[in-house]
């Protein structure tokens, strides 16, 4: 599964990292067998969370471990993970000679060591330490499974393409960054997108945890929420590489989680990826300023090629990403900076990209009150539910919409037989109404009852039921179909009735927006967004 065709959203809380004043560590010191090319940075991640990242800009490299002991990994030029140093796994007083397992390697490595000439693999750098030199270097307790040498979550980034039918539709929408590897196949939880190893990506999977409140953590997520008559799905308007790219470069934003306290200054170091780095095409969500614009700018007035982010309405940091879909995708890691504003000490927080969507969710047939079906006609403009042909409701009494839809859809794994696109299962459906109603015409604005409650919802269909925050759906990802379909209803009065901030008029002649979502359990968000109207009275 190729991690820049893999297309991901969520609200999130303030995040304060716990900073606590250390020694200075000794550098490790690495040679290469063989120089990368540029671009290249090597990256260690510690036992708390912090990173340090450094140039590879020859054959010699140094690094002053934020940890006493840390695992180290390149990025390759565009800022995702290549490769691992690894030593090869021994334990037996024979020394070196032993070390000829291939489907074990230590991947924990102490300050201070010199860890000799590494040989460069497909995926590994792999060192050869032995005796005396290898029991005073290498935390040989903590192993990665491997094959020649090589770990096993290297060469795909994490992402689970192994496991056939269990492959799911997201992976991770943030990281903890510690160095814990629960599936000890050489990605520290923080860089991979299958963490527990049983082939259900992290976004999908209910067994995959987010890691502890408080962690030395970065989530970042993208939203892909699209009008009716903007939308794209396989089974209302096809899809193909130009569709895609066009929606993701034109709608798809990106949340990113601010490290540090409140006050502090926050760099993103992105390194070469286009839609976060110097002379790119990110903007600002707020101000649509360019992203991190022009050296010795407003978003970077320290003229070092990384901008400064702050914490938005949302809690967080928006970023309109301006890419396609190569441009953009699982495994791009980001970097956040600042200084401990008690000590002084630098703090790097790493943070990947687990998924982002290609399409959304799409209706294709509406019923208002239980009346009559309303197919929706994505050829016909203007599209019935598009703000220029709202579905309409009577003057008075409650509204009910019922609707029929469409998945959205995944890329597919070809190495796990699945087809061209998959239609996503196991996403949480909500509606959302972000705003009151509102006389067409008028000005909108204002505060809506939000995500609807959960006894807004009801459902016949076998696939979905009702929790607190939605639906359910029950249906794993399949094979794309246009036969597979949902069908629900929601209770829009009282919806706007039992919202979170209280009840809410909804009048003759007015137009409400409302808009489908579609999350995986982290919140990664996919939405069409269509009006209802109701007739004067």
């Amino acid at each position: 599964m190729n991690p820049k065709n893999i297309v991901l959203a969520l609200g999130l809380g303030v995040f304060v990292a716990a900073v606590t004043a250390q020694a200075a560590q000794k550098p490790i010191t690495l040679g290469l067998s063989k120089a990368l090319s540029a671009g290249h940075r090597l990256i260690a991640i510690g036992t708390d969370g912090r990173s340090k990242t450094v140039a590879i800009s020859g054959k010699k490299l140094s690094i002053v471990p934020p940890s006493s002991s840390v695992k180290l990994y390149v990025l390759d030029s565009d800022n995702v993970v290549s490769a691992q140093i690894v030593n090869k796994f021994c334990v037996a007083k024979g020394g070196y000679a032993n070390c000829s397992k291939k489907n074990l390697v230590n991947t924990t490595f102490k300050a201070g060591s010199n860890l000799g000439t590494a040989k460069a693999l497909n995926g590994a750098l792999l060192t050869s330490l032995s005796g005396a030199k290898y029991k005073k270097f290498v935390v040989s307790s903590i192993t990665a499974t491997a094959t020649n040498w090589v770990p096993s979550g290297i060469a795909s980034h994490g992402l689970a393409s192994h496991a056939g039918p269990k492959v799911k539709g997201g992976n991770r929408y943030g990281t903890r960054a510690a160095t814990d590897d629960g599936d000890a196949d050489g990605l520290v939880d923080a860089l991979d997108s299958d963490d527990d190893g049983d082939g259900t990506l992290d976004n999908y999977d209910k067994s995959s945890s987010p890691g502890p409140v408080g962690a030395s953590s970065l989530t970042i997520f993208s939203n892909l929420k699209l009008n009716i008559d903007d939308s794209i799905n396989l089974h209302t308007t096809g899809l193909d590489s130009a569709k895609i790219d066009s929606v993701l470069r034109n709608a798809q934003t990106l949340a990113i989680q601010v490290a540090g306290p409140e006050g502090v200054t926050t760099e993103l170091d992105c390194g070469h990826l286009g839609y976060c780095s110097a002379g790119g095409t990110g903007k600002t969500m707020e101000g649509n300023l360019d992203f991190p614009g022009t050296p010795g700018g407003a978003l970077d007035p320290d003229s070092n090629g990384y901008g400064t982010i702050a914490r938005g309405n949302t809690g967080d940091f928006q970023l309109k990403t301006g890419a396609g879909s190569t441009e953009i995708g699982a495994g791009d890691t980001l970097i956040e900076r600042y200084a401990d504003p008690v000590s002084g000490a630098a703090v790097e927080v790493p943070g990947m990209l687990n998924f982002v969507f290609n399409s959304n969710p799409a209706v294709k047939s509406f019923s208002i009150n239980g009346g009559a079906e309303q197919v929706v006609n994505y050829a016909a403009m203007p599209i019935l539910g598009s703000r220029d042909n709202c579905l309409s409701a009577a003057a008075n009494g409650e509204v009910s919409v019922t609707l029929t839809g469409y998945r959205p859809q995944r890329p597919g794994s070809s190495s796990a037989g699945e087809a061209a696109f998959v239609d996503i299962g196991g996403s949480l459906i909500t509606f959302d109404i972000p705003n009151p109603p509102v006389v067409p015409g008028h000005p909108g604005g204002g505060q809506g009852p939000g995500n609807c409650p959960q006894s807004s919802y009801s459902t016949s269909d076998a696939n979905l039921s009702t929790n607190p925050n939605g639906l359910s759906d029950g249906k794993a990802d399949q094979d794309a179909d246009a036969s597979n379909t949902y069908t629900f209803m929601v209770n829009v009065s009282g919806c706007l009735t039992n919202g979170q901030h209280g009840p809410i008029s909804w009048n003759a002649g007015e137009t409400l927006y409302l808009d489908l979502q579609f999350r995986s359990s982290r919140g990664d968000n996919a939405a069409q967004k269509f009006c209802v109207t109701r007739a004067a009275s």
